[in-house]
Order: C-alpha cells, then structure tokens, then sequence
C-alpha cells in the first residue's frame, strides 16, 4: 500500500509537470528545440549539438514510451559558471551523442519557471546538502530525481552519466527507492502542519542558537568563516534586530565590523556602484562579478537599517549609491528592472571591472604609488591574465595617515580616478 508521504510527492512532481504545457512531439525530441524560445538563458544552449527541450509535461508523457531517464538542467542568463559548462561539456559532440542517445534533455530558465528550480533545488539539498547553478538533475521517467550536481567538468559529466546508464540497466529499483526517498524528504520540507497547541516563544531557544552561530565567525575579516564570502542579508538583518532588541553588544560589534569592512571591500563596484554576488576568497577582496538585483535590494534595506541604528553616514551614502546603481544599470526603457547582470562580457569573466598595466598608468597619472597603494595593486601579482582588480584599503583612516594625506585631499583625488576609469569602461561593451 502506497503511503501518502508517496502518494503527496507524486502529485507534486506531478503538478510540476503540468506546469508547462507546450506541445512537443516525439520527432521533435531528435533535435534542438530552443531557437525560438523567448529566453535568453534558453536560446544561449539553441546551437548545442544536444537535442534540448523547454520544460513541458510532454517531455514526461513520452519518456516512458521511450524508455529514456531525462536530464534537467537548470540555469539563467547571467550564471557565468551556467556559461562555462555550456561552452566546454553542452557544445562537445561525444557528450552530445551520449546525452541524445540516453535521455530526454530538458533546459529550465529558473527565472521562467521558479517553481521546477524550487523543487529540484530542493531535491539537490536534501541529497547533496548543497546547491547552486547550474543545477543538473537526472529523473526518472515521471520527473523524479535519482542524481543532482552543480557545475560539473566534461570529464566529470560524462563519467555521472555512464554511471547512471550502468545503473539504469544493471539496478533500476535502486534508482527507484533513491526517487522515493528524496521525494519524501522534498514533501516533509515543503507540508505545513497545523498544530493544535501554540508554544510560548522561547528566548533560549534564539540564544542557544545565536551562540552555535557566533562561534563560526570570522574575528578578523566579518561575516563568517568561510573559504568564499557571501553577504547573506537576511543574517545580518536578524543580528540587528536580536543585538537590539537584547542589548547584545558583541553581537552588535560583530554586524558593524562586517559591514563596515564590505563597505569597503571588492565585493562593492566602487565605480559605478553594486553589489557582486560574493568573493571567492575570505577576504572580500576578489569578486564573483555577477550583480543580482534581489542582492542589491537586500543590501539597501540591511544598510538602511543599519545606519537607523549606528548613525554611520558611509552606509546612508552606500544606500544612495546602490539605489542610484539600479536605476542607472538595470533599469530597462520599460519601467522594469533586470534580475541580473552578468559577470562576463565577451565570454570573459570580469573584463569590464579589470584593468591592465597602460590603464592603470592612465588613470592615476603622477599619482599611481598611491593609486596602486590604496586599491592594493602588487605589479607583480596581476589577478588574471595581466589584469588588475581595484580593491580599496580597509582601514582608510589609517591609510591617510600613513601617506600624510587628509580626507577632503584624498577624495578629490579618488574623484579625479573615477572620472578616468569611467572613460575607460564606457568604451568597453558592458555586461
């Protein structure tokens, strides 16, 4: 007798098929289907030698009939590891060929269909304990994850690939209960039970957990220990309100000390204004240069806040920057705002915020041991390819002082560079 945990999970995937209906034919499964998609994630993967599909309950009608588990690969636009994977594994033949003769092969703009990247996304956690894009499920017939992956290498893709072949031939009903298993655990996150009694609200409860939490962070550089930083708004907003609301001050010390430290950091386009997604060191210093306009909104209202309680008029100036950033960078000429955009311009990840050694000449003129002092420039040590990131000091107080300069002197100087980067970027294609 099937339990309804099973019976509920079914009908989950099952709704998540129903959510797209476009027709789609068994003959139109033995090519490209994505040259006349609306989405710029889809028609980005519309010359791959993979015989790619939109998401649509047909897909799932004919995967039985013809025997074929089904790949799900989700991504959007401006995923720059979306656009690595899609450049070295989708548009190589030999995975090409394997992927067409095993699968069904379906592409998901998760900013389209928010609901197929929810449950999947979902699906990777419970399995994998993380997730990410892109996000590469492998289902059963009826839409039911057996295997969830990131980013993964042509090596790599094709040896997961061969693995699940072997087992679909070899071990089906194990492919069966890992299904039924993550299924169930996708039902016991997403259901909401009502409960009779309403607990009291237990302080303790936040205070245990708070303590768990602050024994992970990062002393010296903010947030929390971690080989990539990310922000994560929404944490800081909770320490506000708990460092608040209880007078914690260490709790209050640390929020200040990591905000004070992102505001300058690389994390933020000094230039022009923005948060990126997050750093790939646990120093804030050398970004992953996507720019997400739900990153930007949060950072408004965190730093909003914040200044409400600490009076830092950096974080007033940070708000207005970054509200100024949206409306001159991702505003479109309807009124609406983009949800993101990328890091790369011409295929290249971060060519638009990165400067070599003539540009940098140019713009610090009979200025540059300073210009290369407070960005942290070492000529020796380009970070890629020659080109250099501009990372500001931390302590800017301290910098001042030790090259016996005063503030008022300083920004102008700042302003004169800005001016001169801009030059330089607006001659460049931008993201």
């Amino acid at each position: 007798m099937l339990s309804n945990n099973y019976i509920k999970s079914s009908i989950i995937f099952s709704l998540l098929i129903m959510s797209c209906n476009n027709e789609i034919t068994i003959n139109s499964m033995e090519s490209n289907q994505l040259k006349n998609e609306t989405s710029l994630y889809l028609k980005q993967h519309a010359e791959n030698p993979v015989n790619w599909q939109r998401w649509s309950n047909s897909i799932f009608n004919f995967s039985g009939e013809l025997n074929k588990l089904v790949i799900v690969s989700i991504g959007y636009s401006s995923c720059h590891w979306c656009h690595v994977m899609e450049d070295e594994t989708f548009t190589d033949n030999t995975i090409a060929k394997l992927m067409n003769d095993n699968f069904i092969n379906v592409k998901v703009d998760r900013e389209e269909n928010p609901d197929v990247d929810q449950a999947y996304m979902t699906a990777s956690q419970l399995m994998t304990g993380m997730g990410g894009w892109p996000l590469n499920v492998i289902t059963l017939p009826d839409g039911s994850p057996v295997y969830a992956g990131t980013y993964h290498t042509k090596e790599q893709w094709s040896d997961i690939l061969n693995r699940i072949i072997r087992l679909k031939e070899t071990n089906y009903e194990g492919l069966e209960e890992i299904a039924n298993n993550v299924k169930s655990g996708v039902i016991d996150i997403n259901t909401i039970t009502k409960k009779n009694e309403v607990s009291e609200f237990d302080k303790d409860f936040l205070s245990r957990n708070t303590k768990i939490w602050s024994d992970k962070w990062d002393a010296d550089n903010g947030g929390d220990i971690a080989q990539q930083k990310f922000i994560s708004p929404s944490k800081y907003q909770y320490l506000i309100n708990y460092g608040s609301i209880y007078k914690d001050e260490q709790i209050l010390n640390h929020v200040k000390k990591t905000l004070d430290i992102i505001s300058n950091s690389g994390i933020i386009d000094i230039v022009e204004g923005g948060f990126y997604r997050y750093t790939v060191d646990s120093e804030w210093k050398i970004p992953h240069f996507e720019k997400m306009l739900y990153d930007q909104a949060q950072m408004i209202s965190l730093y909003s806040n914040a200044y409400k309680l600490f009076k830092t008029s950096e974080y007033k100036d940070l708000v207005y920057q970054t509200i100024n950033f949206i409306n001159n960078e991702m505003n479109s000429s309807d009124n609406l705002y983009y949800a993101a955009m990328d890091a790369d311009t011409d295929g290249e990840e971060g060519k638009y915020y990165s400067f070599n050694l003539n540009e940098i000449e140019l713009i610090s003129g009979d200025q540059i041991n300073l210009f290369n002092s407070y960005f942290n420039i070492d000529l020796d040590k380009p970070w890629d390819n020659n080109k250099f990131l501009l990372i500001p000091k931390r302590d800017l107080k301290s910098w001042l002082g030790s090259n016996s300069l005063n503030e008022d002197e300083f920004l102008k100087m700042k302003e004169r560079w800005i001016s001169e980067i801009l030059k330089i970027r607006s001659k460049r294609t931008k993201p």
